[in-house]
């Protein structure tokens, strides 16, 4: 054999890539076998290598959470419980404090502060999420322009935030009944004040959904609203708002007013209303007819209390009153109006409109049925007017039209003043005017001498006064008719008799 071949040298430059990894992996496993195993003798003398068992290396998240919940409630469980079981103990310790006798004295101390009025709370109830009383009642001082507040069956959400905090949050507070009686003194009690640092409410607004307000001496005068839904709004950095709505408005003198939405507000200066809308409360009436009440400067205590008064539409029998009201009828509008109340409340108010409107009518006085019949004309028993104006007044339960004139084109004009005293007496003056073509006759003759000679834009005018009273009312123009005729009678019979029978057969 050649010394080349048997070279150990020449065999190993002679493998291949592959058997030079299988060597490699071979290597590998038998270090790792050596690593992990140990080369034991047997008995009969053999030898094997002992492998160490590996552990599992594996993880398992799932298992781990679980593992980890377990740990975590076995801490989390009693630390739950610990926190009910105080926070329970918490709500009965506030529960009893809130309905203590001295929590209430504290609440009523902070709503006389900022009230300025002395306040009783009746059955104050403070549970985790509502706060109720039976009752709440104000008396300010004698001279206020507030005098007394009454509320009844008074809630508001609490929450348990604001139960635990100490501080109570909240939209509103309602009062389901309330009556407030305005006072007419001078006392500087103000109308707007800061809320109490010991008050723990803080509520946006106060509702009443069944408000009587009452104005003046409650022993002599009535209600001026009944049954309206009033709000007292109150918002950071501006005016209180106080809201009206629904219910029905008293004006002295006349049918109730069906309200429909009041806004005022109430400032340092004093109460302004900026709108009161109101409408007659009969369906045939509201449905043309508004009223709207404003004031031009802020009320203040101790002055009288003066409204600016705007109708549009308004029924003309509504306007006058219950006395006028069954002679007058039709819609009438005023931009001129005025409201006054003085010292002694509702009774004293003194109403002043001055207004004017289009399809008129006039009835019930005795001087028309006269006119229908010297004319034989049924239209002059109610006649209907183109325009009316005049000036309403009511002041101490009188009622007087004052500048008063209808005008029906080529049929009548009514001018003149009427008044009502407090006990319905009737008195006043009409001058009342026929047109020339009605009058006088073709041949240049009046039909009837109680009319004047024409004037005016060519009519003919009779005057006349009123009395009786408002259901009965009288006029003297049938007592004119029968002066004229029987001094036409005595100037005639004392004439030739020539121009007697001349008069007879000549044609009028």
């Amino acid at each position: 054999m050649s010394k080349q071949s048997s070279d150990p040298s020449s065999d190993q430059r002679s493998y291949s890539v592959d058997e030079m990894m299988a060597r490699l992996r071979a290597g590998e496993r038998e270090k790792r076998q050596q690593d992990e195993g140990e080369l034991v003798t047997r008995p009969d003398g053999t030898q094997v290598v002992r492998v160490r068992r590996r552990k599992r290396r594996t993880k398992q998240p799932e298992a781990e959470a679980r593992k980890r919940k377990k740990r975590s409630l076995k801490f989390v469980i009693p630390l739950v419980i610990g926190l009910v079981v105080l926070l329970g103990i918490a709500l009965i310790l506030l529960v009893a404090k809130y309905n203590s006798r001295g929590f209430q004295d504290e609440f009523e101390a902070g709503l006389e502060e900022f009230t300025g009025s002395q306040i009783s709370i009746e059955r104050l109830k403070v549970t985790p999420v509502k706060v109720r009383a039976t009752a709440v009642r104000s008396e300010w001082p004698e001279g206020s322009m507030l005098e007394r507040l009454e509320l009844s069956e008074l809630e508001a959400d609490l929450g348990l935030g604001g139960f635990l905090g100490g501080s109570w949050h909240g939209k509103e507070i309602v009062a389901s009944r309330g009556e407030l009686q305005l006072g007419t003194g001078s006392g500087g009690v103000p109308l707007v004040r800061r809320p109490s640092e010991t008050l723990p409410m803080h509520y946006e607004q106060l509702r009443c959904r069944f408000l009587n307000v009452r104005f003046g001496d409650e022993r002599t005068t009535g209600v001026l609203l009944k049954n309206t839904e009033a709000t007292l709004r109150m918002v950071e950095d501006a005016p209180t708002q106080v809201l009206f709505h629904g219910g029905n408005l008293f004006i002295a003198g006349w049918s109730p007013l069906e309200v429909d939405l009041g806004m005022g507000q109430m400032t340092s200066a004093g109460f302004e209303i900026k709108s009161f809308r109101a409408s007659p409360k009969t369906l045939e009436d509201r449905a043309a007819g508004e009223l709207n009440l404003t004031t031009s400067a802020a009320i203040h205590p101790g002055q009288p209390v003066q409204l600016n008064m705007e109708v549009t539409n308004f029924p003309l029998s509504h306007l006058v009153g219950t006395g006028f009201g069954s002679m007058f009828s039709g819609q009438v509008s005023s931009q001129a109006g005025s409201i006054v109340f003085g010292n002694d409340g509702l009774a004293r108010a003194d109403l002043r409109v001055e207004f004017s409107g289009e399809d008129a009518g006039l009835a019930g006085l005795p001087f028309l049925e006269n006119l229908r019949t010297i004319f034989g004309d049924t239209d002059y028993v109610r006649p209907e007017f183109d325009t009316i104006k005049g000036i309403f007044r009511r002041s101490s339960g009188r009622a007087e039209l004052q500048e008063l004139r209808l005008e029906s084109k080529g049929q009548m004009i009514v001018r003149g003043s009427l008044a009502l005293s407090a006990k319905d007496e009737l008195s006043g003056s009409l001058e009342v005017g026929i047109p020339e073509s009605k009058v006088i006759t073709a041949t240049g003759r009046k039909r009837n001498e109680v009319f004047s000679d024409p004037k005016d834009d060519g009519y003919c005018w009779v005057n006349l006064t009123l009395e009786g009273d408002a259901d009965d009312p009288k006029d003297n123009f049938k007592i004119l008719l029968q002066k004229s005729a029987k001094e036409t009678y005595e100037r005639r019979d004392s004439r030739p008799r020539e121009d007697r029978f001349d008069e007879l057969t000549l044609p009028r």
